[in-house]
C-alpha cells in the first residue's frame, strides 16, 4: 500500500468517525427538540385530564349528596354539564395525540362508563351513596393512570419530576374528593360508623395529609409556599375539626355538622388544591414552551455549526491530503531523475513550509548541493589533469627531440675528437721533421687551428644543448610535482566525499531507526531515508572507483617524477662533462693560435710543441670516452622520455575516463 493511500486512510477514517459522531449528535439534538415538542402536547393532555378529574370529583360529590337526600338534583345537572364539556375536550386531545404516549383504549373512553353510573345513581336512595361514590372513584383512578403514564413517559429538563409531583397533588385532591363524598353521606345519615366506614375515613384523611406533605414533592417555591399556607387556612382547619368530630363520635352518631357546610368547606379545600395544581401546570407549561424554543433553536444552531465544521474539516482534509500527495510526488520525481540515466544534480525538492517533508527536502537539497559542488570540482580537476598530461606529453616529446639532437651532436664531437687525435699524432710523429718542412707545419698548424675552432663550436653547441635539456627536465620535474599536488588535492576531495557519504549513511540509518520507533506514522519517512541511504551507497561506490583511478595516477606520477629526477641528474652530468670538454677545447684552440702566431719560433720550441702534442693526444683520448658517455646519456634520456610520454598518455586516459564517469551527472 502506498504512503499517500495510508495517509488518506489515516485522515479519512477519523473524519468519517467525526461525521458519524456528528450525525449521532444531530440526531440526539433533534430528538431532544422532538421531546420538547411532545412535552407541550403531553402537558396539554395532563391539563385536560386534571380538569376532567376535577369535574368528575365535583359530580361525584354532588351525586352522593343527592342520593343521600342532602340536596336536590339541580347541582348534579350543572356538574354533569361541566363534566360532559370536559370529556369532549379530553377526547379531542387524546384523539389528536401524536406523541410516544400510548393511551389504552379502555382508559381513553370513559364517557360511556360515566353515563352508566349516572343512570344507576339517578334516584335518591341512601343505600346507593357508597356504591355511586366507588364507581366514580374507579373512573377517576383510571384517569389518574393516564397522568401516571405521562409522568413515566420520555421527558426532559426536569419535567418528569414536575409531572410526578402534580400526580401526587392529584391523588391528594382525589383523597379530598372522596373525603368530601364520604363525609357528606355520613353527616347526612347522622348514624354511628361501622369499622369499615371508620377505617375509610382514617385512610382517606391520612392519605390526604401524607400526599400534601410528601418529601418527593418537586414543585416551585411558590407552590410549596401555597401548600404550607393551605394547611393553615380556616377551611382546612374546619375540615380537620369536622373529620375529628366524625372520628370521635363514630360510636354515638349525632355529629351536629351541617352537610351543606361540610360540603362547602371540603369543596373549598379541593379548589385550593386544584388552584395549586393549575398554578404549577402554568409554570410547567411556560417552562416546556421555553425549553421547546431553546432546544429547537439549539438544535438548528448545532446542525448549522456542525455542517459548517464538517465542510471546513472536509476541505482541510482534502487540501492537506492533496498537498502531501503533491509534495511526495515532487520528491519522488526528483529522486527518480537523479537516480536514473539523467543523473540530474540540479534537481531540488520543495522545502517550503515547516513540516517534516520540508525539513527532509531541506537536508536533501543541502546534500545534493554538496554532491553537485564536489562533482563540479572533481570535473574541473579532471580537466586540469588531462591538460597537465597533455603538457607533460608535449614536454616529453620535446625532451626526446633534444636528447636525439644531443646524441647527434655527441657523435659529431666524437668524430671531431678522433680527427683531432689523428692530427695530433701526425704532428707528434712529424715533429722531428717540422724544422725541415716548416711550411707543412705551418699548414698543419693552421688546419689544427681550424679543427680546434670547429671542435670548440661543437662543444659549445653541446654545452648549450645540455644546459637547455637540464632546464627542460627541471621544468618537467616541477610540473610533475604540481601534478602530484593536484592528485593529492583530488584524493583529499574523494576522502571528503567518502566522509560525507558515511555521514549520510549514518543519518539515513538514524532516520530509519526513528521511523521504526514512530510506527505507522513513520513509514513514509523510512522509505525516503532508505532511498537516501541507497543514494549515499552509490556515491560511496563511485567515490571509491574514482579514488582507485586517482591512486593509479599517483603511482604513475611518482614514477614519472622519479624518472625525470634521474634524467635531470644525467643531463646535469652531461652538461658538466660537455662544459669541461668545451673548456679544454677552448684552451687547445688558444694554444694552436699561439702556435700559429709563434710559428717563427717553432725551431726553438719544437720540444715544447712535441710535449704539448703528447698532452693533446692524452686529452683527446680522455675526451673521447666522455663524449661516448654523453652519447650514452642522451640515449638513456631518450628512453626515459619515452617512458614519461607513455605515463603521460596513461594519465591522460585516466583523466578522460574520470571525465566520462562525471559526465553522466547534470551539473
Amino acid at each position: 500500500m502506498r504512503i499517500t493511500t495510508k495517509i488518506f486512510l489515516i485522515t479519512i477514517i477519523p473524519f468519517l468517525a467525526f461525521l458519524i459522531s456528528t450525525a449521532l449528535y444531530i440526531k440526539l439534538a433533534w430528538d431532544e427538540a422532538q421531546v420538547s415538542s411532545e412535552l407541550e402536547q403531553k402537558t396539554l393532555i395532563f391539563v385536560k385530564v386534571s380538569s376532567l378529574i376535577n369535574f368528575l370529583q365535583l359530580e361525584r360529590g354532588r351525586t352522593v349528596a343527592y342520593v343521600s337526600g342532602a340536596s336536590n338534583y339541580t347541582p348534579v345537572s350543572e356538574a354533569i354539564k361541566n363534566t360532559d364539556a370536559a370529556f369532549l375536550e379530553f377526547e379531542q386531545i387524546v384523539l389528536t395525540n401524536k406523541t410516544d404516549l400510548k393511551i389504552p383504549s379502555e382508559l381513553a373512553h370513559k364517557r360511556g362508563k360515566t353515563q352508566e353510573i349516572r343512570k344507576n345513581c339517578h334516584e335518591q336512595n341512601k343505600a346507593l351513596g357508597r356504591k355511586c361514590s366507588a364507581e366514580y372513584s374507579a373512573v377517576i383512578s383510571d384517569l389518574l393512570l393516564i397522568q401516571n403514564l405521562i409522568a413515566n413517559s420520555r421527558t426532559t429538563a426536569g419535567v418528569g419530576k414536575t409531572y410526578s409531583s402534580l400526580l401526587i397533588l392529584e391523588v391528594a385532591k382525589e383523597n379530598a374528593g372522596q373525603i368530601r363524598a364520604l363525609g357528606a353521606e355520613l353527616f347526612t345519615l347522622g348514624a354511628a360508623l361501622n369499622s369499615n366506614q371508620l377505617n375509610a375515613v382514617l385512610n382517606l384523611k391520612s392519605g390526604l395529609e401524607t400526599n400534601l406533605k410528601s418529601p418527593a414533592m418537586a414543585i416551585s417555591p411558590s407552590g410549596l409556599n401555597a401548600l404550607s399556607q393551605l394547611m393553615q387556612k380556616n377551611e382546612w382547619l374546619q375540615l380537620q375539626d369536622n373529620l375529628e368530630t366524625l372520628i370521635n363520635k363514630y360510636r354515638e352518631g349525632e355529629y351536629e355538622v351541617s352537610t351543606d357546610t361540610y360540603f362547602r368547606i371540603a369543596t373549598q379545600n379541593i379548589e385550593n388544591i386544584y388552584e395549586i395544581i393549575f398554578s404549577e401546570i402554568d409554570i410547567m407549561v411556560k417552562k416546556v414552551q421555553d425549553y421547546k424554543q431553546k432546544s429547537l433553536k439549539s438544535a438548528i444552531i448545532s446542525i448549522i455549526v456542525i455542517v459548517l465544521i464538517s465542510l471546513f474539516v472536509a476541505v482541510m482534509v482534502l487540501t492537506t491530503f492533496v498537498s502531501i500527495r503533491k509534495r511526495f510526488k515532487i520528491g519522488i520525481t526528483s529522486l527518480r531523475e537523479i537516480a536514473s540515466g539523467d543523473h540530474d544534480l540540479t534537481r531540488r525538492m520543495d522545502e517550503s513550509g515547516s513540516d517534516e517533508l520540508s525539513q527532509l527536502g531541506k537536508y536533501f537539497n543541502e546534500f545534493a548541493s554538496k554532491v553537485q559542488e564536489l562533482v563540479i570540482e572533481i570535473s574541473d580537476y579532471a580537466v586540469e589533469v588531462a591538460t597537465a598530461s597533455e603538457q607533460l606529453s608535449t614536454i616529453s616529446e620535446q625532451t626526446l627531440q633534444l636528447a636525439n639532437e644531443s646524441q647527434d651532436r655527441s657523435q659529431t664531437v666524437a668524430t671531431a675528437i678522433e680527427e683531432m687525435g689523428v692530427t695530433i699524432s701526425a704532428v707528434s710523429q712529424n715533429m722531428e721533421s717540422s724544422a725541415q718542412n716548416f711550411s707543412l707545419i705551418s699548414t698543419s698548424t693552421q688546419s689544427l687551428l681550424d679543427s680546434g675552432r670547429q671542435v670548440n663550436k661543437g662543444t659549445s653547441t653541446a654545452n648549450s644543448i645540455t644546459a637547455d635539456a637540464t632546464q627542460k627536465t627541471t621544468e618537467f620535474a616541477a610540473r610533475s610535482s604540481e601534478l602530484n599536488n593536484i592528485v593529492a588535492d583530488i584524493t583529499h576531495i574523494i576522502d571528503t566525499i567518502l566522509d560525507i557519504s558515511e555521514q549520510t549513511n549514518l543519518l539515513a540509518l538514524n532516520a530509519t531507526i526513528e521511523a521504526a520507533t514512530a510506527g505507522e506514522a513513520g513509514k513514509s519517512f523510512a522509505v525516503v531515508a532508505r532511498e537516501i541511504k541507497e543514494l549515499a551507497t552509490q556515491t560511496d561506490e563511485s567515490a571509491q572507483d574514482i579514488r582507485e583511478k586517482i591512486s593509479g595516477i599517483t603511482d604513475i606520477s611518482e614514477e614519472v617524477s622519479v624518472g625525470m629526477t634521474e634524467v635531470a641528474n644525467l643531463v646535469q652530468n652531461i652538461h658538466n662533462t660537455v662544459s669541461g670538454i668545451d673548456q679544454t677545447i677552448a684552451d687547445q684552440t688558444k694554444s694552436i693560435e699561439d702556435i700559429a702566431q709563434n710559428v717563427q719560433q717553432t725551431n726553438t720550441t719544437i720540444t715544447q710543441v712535441s710535449e704539448n702534442s703528447q698532452e693533446m693526444t692524452k686529452v683527446a683520448q680522455a675526451v673521447s670516452p666522455e663524449v661516448a658517455s654523453v652519447e650514452q646519456i642522451a640515449r638513456e634520456t631518450s628512453a626515459a622520455n619515452l617512458k614519461v610520454q607513455t605515463s603521460a598518455q596513461s594519465l591522460n586516459d585516466i583523466a578522460q575516463n574520470l571525465n566520462k564517469l562525471l559526465s553522466v551527472y547534470r551539473k
